[in-house]
């Protein structure tokens, strides 16, 4: 794939951004851990509640990432250099998701394994419930990267809000 060296350099530039990592993995293990202690006060505070909901949290934080990164790209000489590549726009968009869907899976992962430390049990089928995380997540991480085309960097707070 054309797109991988792309790939690899935004991949690199999430993983280094600790405000990125920590809104888009941290806060929501930090949310579930916080409101487990909340447990005993309502049902709704168990972790077959949240976590799903947190999961879901973790991905609009994600959307939120994947859309600066894309829009400050944009608005750099980087992307200006990066139309000169041989890339055509499927290398771009794969180069911009795939390192976010990345994350996403790693966030999924580590929520849905400490909401098992709490108790969460899923009735149903296992694979069934991370394709459909999956799935989310794919829609979000293109929803961010819309964002990111359509806005620039200092526009993309306030629409986010």
């Amino acid at each position: 794939m054309r797109s991988m060296t792309l790939a690899t350099r935004n991949l690199k530039e999430v993983w280094r951004d600790p405000l990125s990592l920590g809104l888009t993995v941290g806060l929501p293990v930090l949310m579930l851990l916080v409101l487990q202690a909340l447990k005993g006060v309502d049902e709704f505070f168990a972790p077959t509640s949240l976590t799903p909901g947190i999961a879901l949290f973790g991905f609009v934080m994600l959307m939120f990432s994947a859309a600066m990164t894309l829009s400050k790209d944009r608005e750099s000489a980087l992307f200006s250099r990066l139309l000169t590549a041989p890339l055509r726009s499927n290398d771009f968009a794969a180069a911009y998701s795939l390192p976010y869907l990345l994350v996403a899976i790693v966030q999924a992962v580590v929520l849905y394994l400490i909401g098992g430390l709490f108790g969460l049990g899923i009735a149903g089928n296992w694979a069934l419930v991370f394709l459909i995380l999956f799935v989310m997540a794919i829609l979000y991480v293109a929803l961010g990267m819309i964002m990111g085309v359509l806005f620039s960097i200092k526009e993309l707070p306030f629409v986010y809000t």
